[in-house]
């Protein structure tokens, strides 16, 4: 399973230069570190349970970024695996209840262009969780 993690990993990685994360970055990193953590133990139904939860406490700003953030990971997680397996993606992910999910940070990002922003800043920290998960296995 480390070698089509690590593949699947690399293939979602982008070059991204190296500056401090913001508060928002940070947040992703943290939910990117928590994904692959469950996902090692639990694969991706495991993966989507904790998502889920995750979704149903989340009271905050910062616990629904949070909560997003791992959903965007384990998407394209299971997107790269999937694809690569010649298997369909996991229901779960469908694109409509995907971005319902998503849509909801509008209850606290009501201007698209601060919705976008933080979007960005969100992708960012994922990637850079992302690099640190692909070192961690590496170096294994």
């Amino acid at each position: 399973m480390t070698r089509p993690l690590v593949f699947a990993a690399s293939l979602m990685l982008a070059a991204l230069p190296v500056s401090a994360a913001s508060d928002t970055q940070q947040i992703a990193i943290n939910a990117t570190g928590t994904f692959f953590s469950v996902y090692r133990d639990s694969g991706i139904s495991g993966a989507v349970a904790k998502i889920k939860s995750c979704y149903d406490t989340a009271k905050s700003r910062d616990a629904y970024l949070f909560c997003v953030a791992m959903d965007t990971q384990a998407m394209r997680m299971d997107y790269s695996v999937s694809s690569k397996l010649g298997n369909p993606p996991t229901d779960y992910f469908a694109e409509a209840e995907f971005d319902d999910r998503i849509g909801k940070l509008q209850t606290w990002y009501p201007s698209k262009s601060q919705l976008d922003y933080t979007m960005n800043q969100l992708m960012d920290g994922m990637e850079t969780g992302l690099k640190a998960e692909v070192q961690r296995i590496e170096q294994k």
